[in-house]
């Protein structure tokens, strides 16, 4: 089954309208022929928070585009899955960073006759972006 919605891209229209005395941005598609959704002001204590709210749809809405509602309902644990990969591939990065500075301290003091140390250096520099 298709999904039904209005095609992207959506944009938050450029002028906020007066509702009765509350002010309120309109988010456009279709070419601007389409008026999708309002968001409300919260008053004083809040003076961006109705502008911030439509941004975030819109954001939101167009980043999604092409993806079926049931990819969308779905991207919250993809997420969780791929930051927790980074965060795996940051802390593995670490430790081998670790080693190697360890390696090359430990090959300069017993004389490096190689001069595997400075490749190593090279090496943490690069992945540190020094180089």
């Amino acid at each position: 089954m298709t999904d039904k919605h209005t095609p992207t891209p959506w944009r938050v229209a450029e002028d906020a309208f007066d509702n009765d005395g509350m002010p309120e941005s309109v988010i456009r598609g279709l070419d601007d022929r389409a008026a999708i959704a309002v968001t409300l002001d919260f008053g004083e204590n809040n003076p961006s928070m109705r502008e911030a709210n439509a941004r975030r749809i819109v954001a939101c809405v167009n980043a999604c585009a092409g993806k079926t509602d049931e990819e969308v309902r779905q991207l919250p644990e993809v997420l969780r899955g791929y930051h927790n990969a980074l965060e795996n591939v940051a802390q593995q990065r670490d430790e081998l960073l670790l080693v190697m500075t360890r390696a090359a301290a430990k090959l300069e003091s017993d004389g490096d006759e190689w001069g595997a140390a400075d490749e190593l250096r090279k090496a943490i520099a690069s992945v540190k972006g020094e180089a």
